[in-house]
């Protein structure tokens, strides 16, 4: 799945500036003018991001306006560093240690707003600290900077701790503050987490509580309110149920638009879930429209060499391809690709993406000698900044695998492929057997292509090697009762339609 947010960006931390001579200003008349004026300049900084990203998880299907959002960051990089020098060099008792702790938590945002995970623990870490340090353990702003850790370790794919810290936070959150608007923004995150690691069920009804309370303790038209519209959408997209999805996210950019400006981040975030949704539905012409319009403010924003404005062109290159516009394909992805190459480096995951695409793309044409190169360098990138068990990588290694086959390098094939069905088979076993009727029904529609092309696969080479044998005997028996289940949903339904034909 396509997940909130789920892919930042890692870049070094605090970059060496020249700077003033701290120790010397530290003695000097004018330290307290220059400390406050950098420590408010940094605070109003802080307000340039999109502040409905801050102790909310919001679920995405795309990522559009992450550059953006890193621009942002690297505007207050001064800023932070000159900030840590204040509080490295500075003795606490000059200021009260609860404006320090609340100052670090700021900071610590525009770190998270940034993907700058680890930066952005250190200083809630320290947030956190303070407030216990000075008895203010049952306040809000340490409840907040305890949600902001939790919310870190989600969005940087630390699954079992951030299910702990979530579960700590709804215990003090549940004690303190007697479900709160607060508390639903714990259960909130909570959803959207339970929703990535694909317990669907839990997920469902975190977020339908989290809407109640956020509903009945603010309203049914605040941003809070709009976010966790989406992020049930996006929860019932994953499952398929696509009807309720376009409801709610319709809902969701109505109540936001009341609060969001339209071209911020985070509106054109929903508008491009929109455009997603009916991709899935197969509502071509509406998806395309969407798409347009936000490429269009987009370059007139930003103009037309930004990775935002690659990031749209490409996700419009893929609606193309299913519309089968393949003559517009090709120049899409050549043209995000080289923004990527020359704005983010061929090493970075979004680069990957977009070859990846493109040799994709090229593979369904039959330009396999184009395609491999391209393939390869995606998977190469994908498993060394993501690791071999991210589905992009597996994703990856299944792209391979289809361009061996279709070369005729079987043997090569055939060992991508059990690499991926393993994964497969992983996955099922880890989270299949919770699941309702219902979503085990969804599951198998999305995983059934990918053990269809191996069966494929088998059906062609079978008398190759009998590793492809074993493997198609292995995945047949771990997954019959899958398609048994997926039947007899469609059995009960007929059954129950009431129509004789």
């Amino acid at each position: 799945m396509k997940l909130l947010a789920y892919i930042l960006f890692a870049f070094t931390l605090f970059t060496t500036y020249a700077q003033i001579d701290f120790n010397t200003l530290k003695n000097s008349a004018v330290f307290d003018q220059v400390k406050e004026k950098v420590v408010n300049k940094l605070l109003d900084s802080h307000q340039e991001y999109d502040t409905e990203s801050f102790n909310y998880a919001i679920s995405f299907s795309d990522n559009a306006g992450l550059f953006e959002i890193n621009e942002k960051y690297e505007k207050s990089k001064y800023l932070l560093n000159q900030y840590r020098n204040y509080t490295y060099t500075i003795d606490e008792t000059e200021k009260d240690p609860i404006e320090v702790a609340d100052d670090y938590n700021k900071t610590g945002e525009i770190f998270l707003a940034s993907g700058k995970f680890h930066s952005a623990e250190y200083c809630f870490e320290s947030a956190i600290n303070m407030y216990k340090t000075n008895g203010k353990e049952n306040s809000t702003t340490h409840l907040i900077a305890e949600s902001n850790l939790a919310l870190s370790y989600h969005l940087s794919g630390r699954y079992s701790k951030a299910i702990e810290a979530a579960d700590d936070i709804l215990d003090l959150r549940s004690t303190h503050e007697d479900k709160t608007a607060n508390y639903g923004v714990s259960l909130n995150n909570k959803g959207v987490l339970l929703k990535d690691i694909g317990e669907y069920a839990d997920a469902e009804a975190s977020l339908k509580t989290a809407l109640e309370i956020i509903g009945n303790t603010k309203n049914n038209k605040s941003t809070d309110y709009a976010i966790v519209l989406n992020n049930l959408s996006q929860l019932y997209q994953t499952l398929g149920q696509y009807k309720k999805a376009e409801q709610l996210l319709n809902q969701a950019m109505q109540v936001a638009s009341g609060s969001m400006k339209e071209n911020s981040g985070n509106f054109t975030k929903l508008k491009i879930n929109l455009a997603l949704l009916y991709r899935d539905e197969k509502k071509y012409p509406e998806s395309e429209k969407i798409y347009l319009e936000a490429i269009a403010a987009k370059k007139k924003r930003l103009g037309s060499a930004h990775p935002d404005y690659a990031h749209l062109t490409q996700g419009l290159a893929s609606l193309y391809m299913q519309m089968g516009k393949y003559d517009e394909v090709e120049k899409l992805l050549l043209k995000a690709s080289k923004i990527y190459s020359k704005k983010l480096g061929e090493q970075h995951p979004s680069y990957a993406t977009s070859i990846s695409e493109l040799g994709n793309f090229y593979r369904t044409q039959g330009r396999y000698q184009e395609a491999a190169p391209l393939l390869m360098k995606a998977s190469s990138i994908r498993k060394s900044k993501l690791g071999e068990n991210h589905p992009d990588y597996i994703k990856s290694q299944e792209d391979l695998a289809l361009l061996k086959w279709k070369m005729g390098r079987i043997d090569e094939a055939q060992q991508l492929f059990e690499q991926v069905i393993n994964s497969t088979l992983h996955l099922i076993d880890q989270y299949f057997a919770p699941l309702t009727e219902n979503e085990k029904t969804n599951f198998w529609k999305r995983i059934h292509p990918t053990l269809h092309k191996y069966y494929s696969f088998a059906a062609q080479n079978h008398q190759h090697s009998p590793r492809i044998n074993d493997l198609v005997f292995k995945l047949h028996s771990k997954t019959k009762g899958l398609i048994l289940t997926s039947y007899n949903q469609v059995k009960t339904a007929i059954l129950n339609s009431g129509n004789n034909e």
